[in-house]
């Protein structure tokens, strides 16, 4: 700012009051919680010195010094303490590099909030000593701009009337310092709305026009903002309108917050989108702020996983980190003698006996903690299952989740049985048979040897003949059971 020239050619600094009002903002304790740049200026102090101090120490501190001699800030301090409305106090203040000023104090107490704020306002009405204050631009009136969730005044020009000034003043006073930090909000609000990456509407739930939207969603529904800001949010949400409306009305009570649609793009294609909904304050008018999250490679992969789940003969479920269940399959939903709907969204553990819950919830923190799948076999209610937990990794702690494929092996483990058995059987029979040959070659031996002592030659050829015949017989058989243990062993070895 460029110094004014003094008629006598020295160059003097614009009041510190000069670009607004010096705001004092005191608590119930009368402690200072805010002090905006101008008052500072005014008093000569940093905020670090103001902020937090005894506002009646501050005022005599750092008001006193700059008051003509003999005069006093005590009617200042008064106002901290007097009523809601009390008078303003004209002081002739020394400003350093400027000269003296003409300085109306106002308070105020502001009962919006809890516990309630005082207000000093310091205005600069002319110089001083100049009889009849030099009147400044008349005071302002309000009107309502966005603010997520809040209201927020900022001044137009008012028609002043007779004897309206200080009752306007007061307005103006209250309306600029109560809602200062909503100022910066609502700036802050409007910068992340036009720089954000992330799709935003502002809707009129009344009649569902689109009041604004940021250049990401004209950039994702390939309309021109212009265009945008023409059209109604059922010509992007291909959802029944009565049905637009109800939720619409749900985001603006708080009821529901959280939607998923199916939006339309300037192209013609469809996506899939979930979408949050907040009221905001427009110039009086209760809006909505939504935020469109694209969910349609999410929603493809769910479906694709479902798809995947309902094929597998197996029962299958996906979990949380905390057992809640995600997803599962019919197969998974008849064992536990559910439904799918019932299902969804229960904890796994909480359908267990404690017991088995308590073994199932070790299993899983083990399979997150090591990332491999995890092996395990149970044995329940006459079926043995074979249960392989596949720990699937997020993003975030919270975000880790575990697959459980789920094999009755009941079956199996029964033909495994059977299997067995017939081995044991064919190795005792060929053990039994083996031992029954060298019982039947002993009685043989016995009966060749007696027919060796008969005398009669043609009998004795006779039962030699029979012998080597029934011995041949034993040979085979020999055979036979040493090929059976031969297969077997080539059975038990490969399969």
């Amino acid at each position: 700012m460029t110094p004014a020239i003094s008629p006598g050619g020295r160059k003097t600094l614009p009041s510190p009051l000069a670009q607004g009002d010096g705001i004092l903002i005191v608590d119930a304790d009368q402690v200072v919680v805010q002090a905006n740049i101008q008052v500072q200026a005014l008093l000569c102090a940093t905020r670090e010195e103001i902020l937090g101090a005894d506002a009646p120490d501050v005022v005599q501190r750092y008001l006193l010094p700059l008051l003509p001699e003999g005069e006093s800030p005590g009617e200042v301090v008064a106002l901290l303490c007097d009523g809601s409305y009390p008078q303003p106090v004209t002081l002739d203040v020394r400003v350093p590099g400027t000269g003296i000023r003409r300085i109306s104090v106002t308070a105020n107490t502001v009962d919006a909030v809890t516990p309630a704020l005082r207000l000093l306002v310091f205005h600069d009405t002319g110089k001083g000593g100049a009889g009849r204050a030099e009147e400044r631009p008349p005071p302002a009136t309000e009107r309502l701009i966005v603010v997520p969730g809040r209201e927020r005044r900022t001044p137009e020009q008012e028609v002043p009337g007779s004897g309206d000034v200080t009752t306007a003043a007061r307005r103006s006073v209250a309306d600029t310092a109560v809602l200062e930090q909503i100022a910066e909000d609502e700036d802050r609000f409007r910068s992340i709305f036009a720089t954000s990456h992330a799709v935003m509407l502002i809707v009129d739930p009344q009649t569902g026009a689109i009041v604004d939207a940021n250049p990401a969603a004209s950039a994702y529904y390939g309309h021109p903002l212009e265009t945008l800001t023409t059209m109604q949010i059922a010509d992007l949400n291909v959802l029944d309108r009565e049905d637009l409306f109800r939720d619409m009305q749900k985001a603006v009570t708080g009821e529901k917050r959280q939607f998923s649609f199916l939006h339309r793009l300037a192209d013609g294609r469809y996506r899939d989108v979930d979408v949050f909904s907040g009221r905001v304050i427009i110039c009086g008018r209760v809006l909505l702020h939504s935020i469109i999250h694209d969910v349609t490679g999410r929603r493809r992969a769910e479906e694709q996983f479902r798809a995947l789940l309902d094929a597998t003969p197996d029962a299958a479920m996906l979990i949380d980190h905390s057992g809640i269940i995600l997803a599962l399959n019919e197969v998974m939903a008849t064992r536990f003698k559910k439904t799918v709907e019932e299902l969804l969204g229960a904890c796994a553990y909480d359908i267990l006996t404690p017991e088995l819950a308590m073994r199932r919830r070790e299993l899983t923190i083990q399979a997150l903690a090591t990332g491999k799948p995890l092996r395990h076999v149970d044995e329940r209610e006459g079926r043995i299952l074979e249960n392989v937990l596949f720990p699937v990794p997020g993003d975030q702690e919270d975000s880790r989740r575990v697959a459980v494929i789920s094999h009755d092996i009941t079956r199996e483990r029964e033909l495994e049985q059977a299997r067995q058995e017939a081995f044991d059987r064919i190795r005792q029979n060929i053990e039994q048979f083996a031992i029954l040959g060298d019982h039947i070659r002993q009685p043989l031996q016995v009966i060749l040897g007696t027919a060796c002592l008969l005398e009669d030659e043609q009998a004795t050829g006779k039962i030699q003949r029979e012998i080597e015949r029934i011995n041949g017989y034993i040979r085979q058989l020999d055979q036979g059971w040493i090929d059976s243990r031969k297969i077997r062993e080539y059975l038990q070895r490969h399969e």
